[in-house]
């Protein structure tokens, strides 16, 4: 079954959409292997809250996420005819659900008790052109079953009531926790049943063995994913692209040492001070591992205007100042065009502003001046 047909299956399993015609559960101790209960039910006798819990787990039994195995399972003999009367039949038989969780629990080495959750249902599958628009009426029923594998996990207790009406304290209750298989019989391949084939979704290893051991399927063994990496989002006006991000994402490396990285980036423009600490407004992403040698380049565009700006104050700096960064103890030299010469009353005086320069850097050049004269 292709990624396609999964999801138009599983349009239906929500609670307003949701048509399932019955249901049928088998309990089994894998420590004992022995079933402890077995019962089947027509799914809209149930209450809704039931029900809806019913949906959410099957629901999330058919995510391929996180390294699950999931594809086509080929059956044959004697397990293709017992599915076969599972989704056939409107309220899936109890004693046959029986029989596939004794098949299941001889095969499967997990420790703890779980239960086997079979759904029936009928779908009316609609006519569709290549544009996958409805053409038309159903032109198929595709008859199935959707079921999963819950294991009981503890739960917090507390004050309860009994069947009786009577309050009952409990240490520990169990609860089905999330499925840890899904299975879906015939297979939905082009749109149509497929009897030669289940869909299998199993992720751990005792799950991928149990599913070797009933129908000799070829499972590769489980992969432990890469944890999704995480990218920034770019502000074009920093003048990084979005394609610039990607390569980013894909180079990632250690969080110090892309800090490392920029920082050496940012410390490149020599006489002006670029550092990390001294440019704390300039947001810096650190990067997981993988992070490559061309960070200057990446960083290039996005530390240039700042590098730019601060350029351009250190040369004002270093001009007003020219004359400081050069005097020596005899002498002050300082910029004519930041000094005013003024004649009152036949005396000229000179008018610096103050913060040019200190006051006895001024005396001594005033000195100097007057000496001249």
């Amino acid at each position: 079954m292709n990624k396609s047909g999964l999801l138009e299956i599983k349009k239906r399993f929500k609670f307003k959409d949701c048509s399932f015609s019955g249901m049928a559960y088998a309990v089994f101790d894998n420590e004992g292997k022995e079933i402890e209960g077995a019962d089947s039910t027509r799914f809209l006798t149930l209450d809704d809250d039931e029900q809806k819990k019913y949906i959410s787990l099957i629901s999330k039994a058919y995510s391929s996420a996180g390294g699950a195995f999931a594809e086509d399972v080929t059956v044959i003999g004697d397990d293709a005819r017992l599915l076969t009367a599972l989704a056939q039949s409107d309220i899936p038989d109890a004693e046959l659900v029986k029989a596939w969780a004794t098949e299941i629990v001889s095969n499967y080495e997990a420790d703890g008790e779980y239960a086997l959750l079979v759904f029936s249902d009928a779908y009316d599958v609609p006519a569709k052109d290549t544009g996958k628009n409805k053409t038309g009426e159903s032109e198929e029923v595709y008859s199935y079953i959707a079921a999963c594998i819950c294991p009981f996990k503890p739960a917090k207790g507390g004050i309860m009531k009994t069947a009786e009406n009577k309050l009952h304290a409990s240490d520990v209750i169990k609860v089905l926790g999330n499925p840890v298989a899904g299975f879906m019989y015939p297979s939905f391949n082009d749109r149509s049943s497929d009897y030669d084939n289940m869909f299998c979704v199993v992720k751990n290893d005792p799950e991928r063995e149990m599913i070797r051991g009933m129908y000799a399927a070829d499972i590769p063994d489980y992969v432990k994913p890469e944890p999704k990496k995480k990218v920034k989002a770019i502000n074009e006006d920093d003048g990084l692209t979005l394609e610039a991000a990607r390569q980013v994402a894909e180079q990632e490396a250690t969080e110090e040492g892309y800090a490392l990285h920029l920082e050496a980036a940012i410390k490149q423009s020599d006489g002006v001070d670029t550092s990390i600490r001294q440019n704390s407004d300039v947001e810096i992403q650190t990067r997981p591992d993988g992070f490559g040698e061309n960070i200057e380049t990446l960083t290039e565009k996005a530390m240039q205007e700042k590098l730019r700006e601060e350029a351009m104050q250190e040369e004002e700096k270093e001009q007003v100042f020219e004359g400081l960064n050069n005097y020596h103890k005899d002498q002050v030299i300082i910029p004519e065009d930041k000094i005013t010469e003024r004649d009152v009353n036949g005396r000229k005086f000179f008018l610096v502003p103050e913060s040019l320069i200190p006051y006895d850097k001024l005396k001594e050049l005033l000195e100097s001046l007057m000496e001249q004269q």
